[in-house]
Protein backbone atom coordinates (compact mmCIF):
# COMPACT_ATOMS: atom_id res chain seq x y z
CA UNK A 1 0.00 0.00 0.00
CA UNK A 2 1.45 3.24 -1.13
CA UNK A 3 2.42 5.78 1.92
CA UNK A 4 0.42 8.97 2.42
CA UNK A 5 2.51 12.53 2.18
CA UNK A 6 1.05 15.03 3.31
CA UNK A 7 0.94 18.21 1.15
CA UNK A 8 3.54 20.82 2.56
CA UNK A 9 3.16 24.60 1.17
CA UNK A 10 6.22 26.58 0.47
CA UNK A 11 5.42 30.06 0.31
CA UNK A 12 8.18 32.29 -2.01
CA UNK A 13 8.10 36.03 -1.45
CA UNK A 14 9.61 38.42 -4.06
CA UNK A 15 9.30 42.36 -3.79
CA UNK A 16 11.32 43.84 -7.59
CA UNK A 17 13.30 41.12 -7.42
CA UNK A 18 15.08 40.01 -11.31
CA UNK A 19 13.19 36.74 -12.85
CA UNK A 20 15.74 34.87 -13.31
CA UNK A 21 16.29 35.63 -8.63
CA UNK A 22 12.74 34.33 -8.69
CA UNK A 23 13.03 31.48 -11.28
CA UNK A 24 16.53 29.97 -8.85
CA UNK A 25 14.57 29.77 -5.64
CA UNK A 26 11.39 27.93 -7.20
CA UNK A 27 13.79 25.75 -8.94
CA UNK A 28 15.53 24.64 -6.10
CA UNK A 29 12.34 23.95 -4.37
CA UNK A 30 11.30 21.99 -7.49
CA UNK A 31 14.64 19.19 -7.17
CA UNK A 32 13.51 18.42 -3.55
CA UNK A 33 12.95 14.70 -3.53
CA UNK A 34 9.69 14.98 -1.41
CA UNK A 35 7.19 14.48 -3.72
CA UNK A 36 3.99 16.48 -2.61
CA UNK A 37 4.74 20.12 -2.69
CA UNK A 38 2.68 23.07 -3.20
CA UNK A 39 4.60 26.48 -4.54
CA UNK A 40 2.80 29.32 -4.18
CA UNK A 41 4.74 32.84 -5.03
CA UNK A 42 3.53 36.20 -3.82
CA UNK A 43 4.65 38.78 -5.70
CA UNK A 44 4.60 42.06 -3.93
CA UNK A 45 6.33 44.57 -6.83
CA UNK A 46 4.92 47.56 -7.29
CA UNK A 47 2.90 48.08 -9.87
CA UNK A 48 5.07 50.19 -12.12
CA UNK A 49 8.13 47.74 -11.75
CA UNK A 50 9.01 46.98 -15.42
CA UNK A 51 9.87 43.08 -14.93
CA UNK A 52 7.08 42.38 -12.98
CA UNK A 53 4.89 40.58 -15.54
CA UNK A 54 8.33 38.81 -16.49
CA UNK A 55 8.42 37.54 -13.19
CA UNK A 56 5.19 35.92 -13.66
CA UNK A 57 5.98 34.34 -16.72
CA UNK A 58 9.12 32.37 -16.14
CA UNK A 59 7.54 30.88 -12.85
CA UNK A 60 4.43 29.89 -14.82
CA UNK A 61 6.94 28.22 -17.24
CA UNK A 62 8.90 26.05 -14.72
CA UNK A 63 5.89 24.77 -13.58
CA UNK A 64 2.03 25.26 -14.27
CA UNK A 65 1.46 23.86 -11.02
CA UNK A 66 2.52 26.95 -9.49
CA UNK A 67 0.35 29.88 -8.10
CA UNK A 68 0.95 33.03 -8.57
CA UNK A 69 -0.17 35.55 -6.36
CA UNK A 70 0.34 39.63 -7.37
CA UNK A 71 -0.06 40.97 -3.54
CA UNK A 72 -0.35 44.80 -3.13
CA UNK A 73 -1.82 44.60 0.06
CA UNK A 74 0.95 46.16 2.38
CA UNK A 75 1.03 49.27 0.32
CA UNK A 76 -2.32 49.38 -0.04
CA UNK A 77 -3.05 49.07 4.16
CA UNK A 78 -0.13 50.53 5.42
CA UNK A 79 0.27 54.45 4.78
CA UNK A 80 3.88 53.77 6.78
CA UNK A 81 5.74 51.97 9.35
CA UNK A 82 6.98 53.92 12.47
CA UNK A 83 9.88 51.87 14.37
CA UNK A 84 10.77 53.58 17.92
CA UNK A 85 13.43 53.02 20.24
CA UNK A 86 15.79 51.78 16.77
CA UNK A 87 19.33 52.16 19.08
CA UNK A 88 18.70 48.76 20.31
CA UNK A 89 17.87 47.31 17.23
CA UNK A 90 20.43 44.49 16.02
CA UNK A 91 21.50 44.05 12.31
CA UNK A 92 19.61 41.45 11.60
CA UNK A 93 16.34 42.91 12.69
CA UNK A 94 17.72 46.33 10.80
CA UNK A 95 17.73 43.73 7.39
CA UNK A 96 13.83 43.24 8.05
CA UNK A 97 13.06 46.80 8.09
CA UNK A 98 15.38 47.92 5.06
CA UNK A 99 13.13 45.15 3.26
CA UNK A 100 10.11 46.53 4.44
CA UNK A 101 11.40 50.09 3.48
CA UNK A 102 10.92 49.04 -0.04
CA UNK A 103 7.11 48.47 -0.15
CA UNK A 104 6.09 50.32 2.37
CA UNK A 105 7.45 53.93 3.79
CA UNK A 106 9.38 53.27 7.35
CA UNK A 107 10.49 56.12 9.70
CA UNK A 108 12.63 55.28 12.85
CA UNK A 109 13.12 56.86 15.74
CA UNK A 110 15.85 57.02 18.27
CA UNK A 111 18.67 58.04 20.18
CA UNK A 112 22.04 56.68 20.21
CA UNK A 113 23.43 57.84 23.65
CA UNK A 114 20.28 55.65 25.11
CA UNK A 115 21.77 52.26 23.23
CA UNK A 116 21.26 49.52 25.94
CA UNK A 117 24.51 47.64 26.14
CA UNK A 118 24.86 43.93 26.12
CA UNK A 119 21.80 42.56 23.38
CA UNK A 120 22.33 39.03 22.15
CA UNK A 121 23.50 40.82 18.69
CA UNK A 122 25.47 43.14 17.12
CA UNK A 123 24.08 46.52 17.29
CA UNK A 124 23.11 48.34 13.93
CA UNK A 125 25.73 51.33 13.05
CA UNK A 126 24.18 55.11 12.83
CA UNK A 127 27.30 55.74 10.87
CA UNK A 128 25.44 53.80 7.82
CA UNK A 129 21.93 53.41 8.91
CA UNK A 130 20.54 53.35 5.31
CA UNK A 131 17.66 55.63 6.24
CA UNK A 132 17.34 59.47 5.67
CA UNK A 133 18.18 61.32 8.72
CA UNK A 134 16.01 63.81 9.90
CA UNK A 135 17.51 66.12 13.24
CA UNK A 136 14.73 67.40 15.22
CA UNK A 137 15.76 70.32 17.38
CA UNK A 138 15.11 69.25 20.83
CA UNK A 139 14.83 71.31 24.43
CA UNK A 140 14.80 69.62 28.02
CA UNK A 141 11.81 70.19 29.14
CA UNK A 142 11.62 68.61 32.24
CA UNK A 143 14.80 70.80 33.73
CA UNK A 144 12.57 74.08 32.73
CA UNK A 145 10.71 74.84 36.58
CA UNK A 146 13.36 72.92 37.87
CA UNK A 147 16.78 73.36 36.84
CA UNK A 148 17.03 74.76 33.16
CA UNK A 149 20.43 76.29 33.50
CA UNK A 150 21.06 72.62 34.47
CA UNK A 151 19.24 71.11 31.66
CA UNK A 152 21.35 73.55 29.13
CA UNK A 153 24.51 72.23 30.44
CA UNK A 154 23.14 68.52 30.07
CA UNK A 155 22.25 69.04 26.20
CA UNK A 156 25.92 70.51 25.65
CA UNK A 157 27.13 67.62 27.57
CA UNK A 158 25.35 65.68 24.93
CA UNK A 159 26.62 67.47 21.85
CA UNK A 160 30.24 66.85 23.18
CA UNK A 161 29.84 63.09 23.55
CA UNK A 162 27.68 62.35 20.10
CA UNK A 163 31.12 61.88 18.24
CA UNK A 164 32.45 59.13 20.83
CA UNK A 165 29.85 56.89 19.02
CA UNK A 166 32.60 57.26 15.64
CA UNK A 167 35.18 56.12 18.18
CA UNK A 168 36.83 59.71 18.29
CA UNK A 169 38.13 60.92 21.40
CA UNK A 170 35.78 63.48 23.12
CA UNK A 171 37.09 65.90 26.08
CA UNK A 172 34.46 66.49 28.69
CA UNK A 173 35.12 68.70 31.47
CA UNK A 174 33.74 67.52 35.05
CA UNK A 175 33.78 71.21 36.39
CA UNK A 176 31.02 73.05 34.20
CA UNK A 177 30.80 77.21 34.76
CA UNK A 178 28.20 78.05 36.19
CA UNK A 179 26.11 78.77 39.61
CA UNK A 180 23.65 75.81 38.83
CA UNK A 181 26.15 72.61 39.89
CA UNK A 182 28.24 73.19 42.87
CA UNK A 183 30.72 70.81 44.09
CA UNK A 184 31.49 70.22 47.64
CA UNK A 185 34.53 68.37 49.07
CA UNK A 186 34.68 65.65 50.53
CA UNK A 187 36.27 67.38 53.90
CA UNK A 188 33.16 69.25 53.80
CA UNK A 189 30.63 66.42 53.28
CA UNK A 190 31.08 64.88 56.53
CA UNK A 191 29.87 65.91 60.01
CA UNK A 192 28.49 69.73 61.01
CA UNK A 193 29.74 71.06 57.62
CA UNK A 194 27.27 68.67 55.82
CA UNK A 195 24.34 69.99 57.90
CA UNK A 196 25.37 73.49 57.12
CA UNK A 197 25.54 72.78 53.34
CA UNK A 198 22.19 71.10 52.94
CA UNK A 199 20.40 73.89 54.40
CA UNK A 200 21.01 75.54 51.30
CA UNK A 201 19.01 73.14 49.31
CA UNK A 202 15.14 71.56 49.34
CA UNK A 203 16.30 68.24 48.27
CA UNK A 204 19.81 66.98 47.20
CA UNK A 205 21.11 63.54 45.37
CA UNK A 206 23.83 61.63 46.08
CA UNK A 207 25.24 59.90 43.47
CA UNK A 208 27.93 56.67 43.91
CA UNK A 209 29.53 54.44 41.51
CA UNK A 210 28.00 51.33 43.71
CA UNK A 211 25.41 50.34 45.80
CA UNK A 212 27.33 49.98 48.70
CA UNK A 213 28.84 53.23 48.99
CA UNK A 214 25.61 54.79 48.39
CA UNK A 215 24.05 52.90 51.52
CA UNK A 216 26.94 53.68 53.15
CA UNK A 217 26.97 57.05 52.91
CA UNK A 218 23.27 57.36 53.59
CA UNK A 219 23.58 55.78 57.14
CA UNK A 220 26.88 58.05 58.12
CA UNK A 221 24.54 61.16 57.57
CA UNK A 222 22.01 60.33 60.24
CA UNK A 223 18.92 60.42 58.14
CA UNK A 224 19.48 63.74 56.12
CA UNK A 225 20.45 60.95 52.93
CA UNK A 226 17.92 58.23 52.51
CA UNK A 227 18.57 54.75 50.52
CA UNK A 228 16.03 53.16 49.16
CA UNK A 229 16.82 49.45 48.00
CA UNK A 230 15.00 47.25 45.83
CA UNK A 231 14.07 43.81 47.22
CA UNK A 232 14.68 40.62 45.29
CA UNK A 233 11.82 37.92 45.41
CA UNK A 234 14.42 35.57 46.85
CA UNK A 235 14.42 38.57 49.74
CA UNK A 236 10.90 38.40 49.79
CA UNK A 237 10.62 34.73 49.74
CA UNK A 238 12.95 34.44 52.83
CA UNK A 239 10.73 36.91 55.11
CA UNK A 240 7.64 35.61 53.90
CA UNK A 241 9.16 32.19 55.55
CA UNK A 242 9.81 33.63 58.81
CA UNK A 243 6.26 35.73 58.59
CA UNK A 244 4.09 32.50 58.26
CA UNK A 245 5.17 31.58 61.66
CA UNK A 246 2.67 32.11 64.38
CA UNK A 247 5.29 33.61 67.05
CA UNK A 248 4.67 37.44 67.88
CA UNK A 249 8.76 37.91 68.44
CA UNK A 250 9.48 36.02 65.37
CA UNK A 251 7.03 38.32 63.22
CA UNK A 252 7.96 41.81 65.11
CA UNK A 253 11.65 41.14 64.23
CA UNK A 254 11.41 39.98 60.84
CA UNK A 255 9.10 43.24 60.21
CA UNK A 256 11.56 45.44 61.78
CA UNK A 257 14.29 43.64 59.74
CA UNK A 258 12.08 44.03 56.42
CA UNK A 259 11.58 47.58 57.19
CA UNK A 260 15.43 48.24 58.03
CA UNK A 261 16.15 46.70 54.64
CA UNK A 262 13.79 49.01 52.53
CA UNK A 263 15.06 52.44 53.52
CA UNK A 264 18.31 52.80 55.37
CA UNK A 265 16.81 55.91 57.39
CA UNK A 266 14.74 53.63 59.27
CA UNK A 267 17.46 53.16 62.19
CA UNK A 268 18.21 56.67 62.37
CA UNK A 269 14.36 57.17 63.32
CA UNK A 270 13.51 54.23 65.00
CA UNK A 271 16.86 52.63 66.21
CA UNK A 272 15.75 52.52 69.75
CA UNK A 273 12.75 50.22 68.71
CA UNK A 274 15.07 48.11 67.18
CA UNK A 275 17.32 47.87 70.36
CA UNK A 276 14.47 47.25 72.78
CA UNK A 277 12.78 43.97 69.98
CA UNK A 278 16.33 42.36 70.10
CA UNK A 279 16.16 42.27 73.72
CA UNK A 280 12.21 41.26 74.12
CA UNK A 281 11.78 44.02 75.88
CA UNK A 282 8.35 45.61 74.45
CA UNK A 283 8.26 48.46 77.03
CA UNK A 284 8.66 51.07 75.00
CA UNK A 285 7.47 54.10 77.71
CA UNK A 286 10.86 55.91 77.70
CA UNK A 287 10.96 55.88 73.26
CA UNK A 288 9.87 59.52 72.79
CA UNK A 289 10.26 59.62 69.02
CA UNK A 290 7.55 57.91 67.26
CA UNK A 291 4.90 56.93 69.71
CA UNK A 292 2.81 55.22 67.24
CA UNK A 293 5.20 53.06 66.03
CA UNK A 294 5.82 51.77 69.25
CA UNK A 295 2.25 51.14 69.80
CA UNK A 296 1.85 49.56 66.97
CA UNK A 297 5.08 46.88 66.94
CA UNK A 298 3.32 46.05 70.58
CA UNK A 299 0.39 45.10 69.32
CA UNK A 300 2.03 43.07 66.88
CA UNK A 301 3.67 41.42 69.20
CA UNK A 302 0.56 40.70 71.55
CA UNK A 303 -1.24 39.30 68.57
CA UNK A 304 1.02 38.79 66.12
CA UNK A 305 -1.66 38.45 63.48
CA UNK A 306 -1.72 39.95 59.78
CA UNK A 307 -4.19 42.80 60.31
CA UNK A 308 -1.29 43.96 63.27
CA UNK A 309 1.52 43.34 59.94
CA UNK A 310 -0.29 45.33 57.59
CA UNK A 311 -0.54 47.97 60.34
CA UNK A 312 2.93 48.33 60.62
CA UNK A 313 3.45 48.75 57.18
CA UNK A 314 1.19 50.83 56.67
CA UNK A 315 2.43 53.37 59.08
CA UNK A 316 5.80 53.46 57.55
CA UNK A 317 4.74 53.75 54.48
CA UNK A 318 2.23 56.83 55.22
CA UNK A 319 4.95 58.53 57.36
CA UNK A 320 7.00 61.03 55.32
CA UNK A 321 10.18 60.66 56.82
CA UNK A 322 11.41 57.75 55.20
Amino acid sequence: MRASYPCVSVIITTHNRMPEVVLRAVNSVLKQTYCNIEIIVVDDSKPDYPLRHDVESSVKKASGKIIYIKHETSKDTYFCVIVDEYQDCVVEQHRIFLEVNKTVPVYILGDPLQSIFGWAGKPVSWNNIGFERVFVETAPHRWERGNAELGQYLTTVRDILMPSLEGKIVRLSTIPNGSFIKRIFPAVARGAGLYSEMNHYQSALYLTKWPQAQCSFSRQTGGIFQNDEPQNLNDLYNYAQYLDTDNGYTRTETIYSFIEECATQVNAELGSYKKHIKEENFDFGKIKKHPEFGKRILKLYQNHGYEEMLSVLEWVKANSTF
